[in-house]
Order: structure tokens, then C-alpha cells, then sequence
């Protein structure tokens, strides 16, 4: 038997996509920091991780040749020491981390605190405060190029003078004396105030409209329709973008060109994510691609807090947990899958960052759920935060993990999530066609709940949402970002 470590990333939170001309190598991930307030951070959207203008943006843009990543934090002011109540920008930690992550592309979305009443000290920090900041990340070893974003219009009655007639000429002023780009969201979205209900913030659509204008401000692209056929009422999603196919089983979505991953859910029974190419308005048939039913999970000895289908309910934060009152050598965690599979690869992410409570663990495998069998091999140790365990096929109705050793102390097992591939077959291709342009088949990946991969493995079943199984005969495995990172010591030219 043969085990090997992999690493459960949340890829749904980091999708990716369309092309930026003239960086150095096309290998290359760009490296994008979107720096700013509450309004960057994605405060009033339904799920900051996935809703604000950043998580959207990574949507717009190719998943293979870009991460974009959130450095927004509310009550934030560019000037170095505002007035009572909000807090500088330059001290927290994700401005730091910003500068570590460097960037190829940082975009600057701050002056909504600064200009606040209760902040406003004539102006004489914030225009040379705001300047430092910008020349701290075109100081970078990275040498980014630098996007210096006005607010976006405030729709009360107290804040639209003072963004509008002070901060917006002072951010100008300051992109024209560093060098940066300007990105005039003020001006676009004059007139948007359904997109603002608290007058400041925008909804979950008004963070879409952000990203749309950032994906055509900054890197130049152009929003395109994508139609995505599937089962009639299934939901389909990227980031916040949430539809429901309708009677025909479409659901239309807004997104840029490039390599995008798509995750189609079948309420009740599980959910998988498909990976194919936009250009243009795009149309991908997935309707030949079915989720199985009547799969199910359940375990002994669960502690209430951690109830069996926090296991596969595609969250990285919850998971299940044994009783600590049980004994360790009797729980166990199971999967039926309704019918006799093959399968011959187990991942798991326990909890923690750096190892699992658990020392050791068997898995068995059954036909009836009485007489269990070991997997062949011998009990595993528990190295890692994230496992992937490879074995020998086995056709089988029945799979649980047993925990067969003792425990860190003050600790019990926990799962998060865990993914049961059979790496055989050929790969789900869905029919993919451009406007004016005949049907053009591209790969396909999926991806159950975040695991890496090499794209080159088939899925046919992993655990997903609300205790039941996603069942995909011969489905590409898991979602990578496969170009290299640039390490930063070279110039990286972005037009």
C-alpha cells in the first residue's frame, strides 16, 4: 500500500482566470493584492470570502494564470493617524502581508473612512499619507504595477461632498504624481445607489459590478455571458454568482475569458465542480453529467458538535467529530455508497494546520456493513493536516475509516471533509460552444471540496453536501493552479 500527503486547498474561494498581455513568462501566476477598507474587504455581502469584489474578480480572470487575493480591512484610512474611531491602514498586519505576497498587480481602494466627519483633518496627512502608501508597494522587489482606485459614490446625505469633492481630486492627484493608474469607480458608478442598501456598501450584486469594472479597468477584458445546461433545478455558482437552472436546465452567469471551474449542486444529494474554457459568450453543456443519489454517510459515536455531515458538507471549517466520552479504538466515520464501487484512492483533512488529533487510523471496506476488511496495508500514522492515501482497487458498497490508535492528548478525531476517487477512466468532456463558433470540446476537472491534484486522475465518487455522495463515473480529479509562482527577483512588465 501506498500512502502520499496532499493539500486541501480551498480552490472554490481562489478561482482564477483571463489573460494580462506582456507578462514575462506565460507560465507565470500573476499575483494580484487588492488593497483597501470595508468596501474591498466585502462587508454587507452575503460571504465576504466569496462575494467581495476580490473573490469575484478571481472569477472574471483565468484560474490557471492568476490569484487574486483579499488584503481589505474595515475602519481602514490611508492617512497614518486619523481621528478617534477609525484606524490607519499602515499598522495592521494584512498591509504587511501584502507587501510579502509580492504582487504583480496592486489595486488601492481607500478614502471613504479618511474623508469621514469625524476623521477629517483638512486634508494635510491624507494626500501624502495615501502617496506613501502607494510608493511603499512600487518600492516592492516585484516591481508591480500599481491601480489607485477612487471611492465609489456614497448615496447618503453626509459622505457624497466630501468623497466626491475631497477625496476623489486628492486620489487623482495622487495617481498623477506616482505614476499609477487611475480607476475612476466614482465616476461608474454615479447612479448605482440599488446596488449600495446601507448607502455606503455595496450588496452582493454591487460587488459583482465592482469586479466587472476592475476585470475591464485594470486587465482590460470584457464581461461575457456564460450558459451553463445541466439537470433543471440544479444551482450553479462561481463565487457569489448563485443560479438556479431554469425549466430547460440553463443558468446564465457573468464572467470573463479564460479557464474556469463551475460547481453545479444538487440540492440534497451533493455537488461537483466542472473545469472548461470561456471566450466570449460561452455555452458548456453539462447535461450528460449526472449526480447520483441515495448515497449516505453516518458514524458512532459523534459528538454533538461535530455531526456526521459536517464530514462532506463542502466547509473546510466544520467537520465531524467523535465523542470524547467514547473510546477512541471504537469510532469510525462510514460511507455508503447504495451500490458496489471501485475505488482506490482516500483523502482526508483533519483538523488543525500542522497535524491531526488522531495518531492512527484503519480503513475497512464491506458489502454488507457487518464483516469489515482492511484495506491492504497497514494502519496508517497521522503525519499531516491532509492526507491522501492510495491502496489497491476494491469493489465495495461499504467504507469507513476507524481510528485504531491512541490520540493527542486533549484532543479527538475530527474530519472536515474527506473525497473517495476511483483514478481510472477517461475524462468527463462537456460541450463547450462559443458564440458564432461550432461546439469545441476542452478538459474538464472536478473537484468534490477543494483537494489538490494534477488534473490527470478520474473521480468517480468523493463525499459532498448533506450526507450523500457525488457519484461521476470517469471525471477528471481536483483543481490545481499547475503554473509556477514568479519569485519576485525579477521585473515583471504588465501593460
Amino acid at each position: 500500500m501506498k500512502k502520499s500527503i496532499g493539500i486541501f486547498a480551498c480552490a472554490l474561494l481562489m478561482l482564477q482566470a483571463a489573460a494580462v498581455t506582456g507578462f514575462a513568462e506565460e507560465e507565470d501566476v500573476i499575483k494580484v493584492a487588492c488593497v483597501g477598507d470595508s468596501i474591498t474587504e466585502g462587508f454587507m455581502s452575503s460571504n465576504t470570502a466569496t462575494c467581495s469584489y476580490p473573490a469575484q474578480l478571481q472569477t472574471f480572470l483565468d484560474m490557471d494564470r492568476y490569484e487574486v487575493r483579499n488584503f481589505g480591512i474595515g475602519g481602514r484610512t490611508a492617512m497614518k493617524n486619523p481621528d478617534e474611531g477609525m484606524y490607519t491602514y499602515w499598522n495592521e498586519s494584512l498591509y504587511t502581508q501584502s507587501k510579502e505576497f509580492l504582487p504583480d498587480v496592486v489595486i488601492i481602494m481607500l478614502g471613504t473612512n479618511d474623508v469621514v466627519t469625524t476623521n477629517w483633518n483638512g486634508g494635510e496627512t491624507y494626500l501624502p499619507d495615501l502617496k506613501a502608501l502607494v510608493e511603499s508597494y512600487q518600492q516592492l522587489s516585484s516591481q508591480p504595477k500599481v491601480y489607485l482606485a477612487t471611492p465609489p459614490q456614497a448615496f447618503d446625505t453626509a459622505h457624497p461632498d466630501q468623497i466626491n469633492n475631497v477625496a476623489v481630486p486628492i486620489v487623482k492627484q495622487v495617481a498623477e504624481e506616482t505614476g499609477a493608474t487611475l480607476v475612476d469607480i466614482n465616476a461608474m458608478t454615479v447612479g448605482m445607489s440599488e446596488y449600495f442598501p446601507d448607502t455606503i456598501h455595496p450588496n452582493d450584486a454591487g460587488y459583482l459590478k465592482l469586479a466587472q469594472m476592475f476585470y475591464e479597468n485594470v486587465f482590460g477584458g470584457k464581461a461575457a455571458e456564460l450558459t451553463v445546461v445541466t439537470e433543471p433545478g440544479n444551482k450553479v455558482s462561481m463565487a457569489g454568482q448563485i443560479v438556479t437552472a431554469d425549466s430547460e436546465g440553463k443558468a446564465t452567469l457573468v464572467t470573463g475569458d479564460g479557464n474556469k471551474s463551475v460547481k453545479i449542486e444538487k440540492s440534497g444529494v451533493g455537488f461537483t465542480y466542472v473545469k472548461f474554457e470561456v471566450k466570449g459568450n460561452t455555452t458548456a453543456d453539462c447535461s450528460a453529467m449526472t449526480i447520483a443519489e441515495n448515497m449516505s454517510l453516518s458514524a458512532t459515536f459523534t459528538d454533538p458538535s461535530g455531526a456526521v455531515t459536517k464530514a462532506n458538507d463542502g466547509d473546510m471549517s466544520t467537520g465531524w467529530q467523535r465523542d470524547a466520552r467514547s473510546s477512541y479504538q471504537d469510532a469510525w466515520l462510514m460511507c455508503d455508497f447504495g451500490e458496489s464501487r471501485e475505488c482506490n484512492t482516500v483523502t482526508f483533512d483533519w483538523e488543525g494546520t500542522t497535524r491531526p488529533a488522531a495518531n492512527g487510523y484503519k480503513l475497512q471496506y464491506s458489502s454488507d456493513g457487518t464483516i469489515w476488511t482492511e484495506v491492504p496495508g497497514v494502519a496508517y500514522d497521522c503525519g499531516e493536516a491532509a492526507d491522501t492515501v492510495t491502496f489497491d482497487t476494491v469493489n465495495t458498497r461499504y467504507l469507513r475509516i476507524k481510528v485504531d490508535s491512541g490520540i493527542h492528548s486533549k484532543f479527538f478525531p475530527q474530519i472536515y471533509e474527506w473525497g473517495i476517487f476511483n483514478k481510472s477512466g477517461e475524462d468527463f468532456v462537456p460541450t463547450v460552444t462559443y458564440e458564432g463558433e461550432n461546439a469545441e470540446p476542452t478538459e474538464s476537472v472536478v473537484s468534490g471540496t477543494g483537494q489538490s491534484g494534477d488534473g490527470s486522475d478520474n473521480v468517480i465518487l468523493y463525499v459532498a453536501v448533506s450526507a450523500a455522495v457525488v457519484i461521476v463515473a470517469g471525471i477528471a480529479a481536483a483543481l490545481t493552479v499547475k503554473a509556477k509562482k514568479n519569485n519576485g527577483d525579477r521585473k515583471n512588465t504588465i501593460s
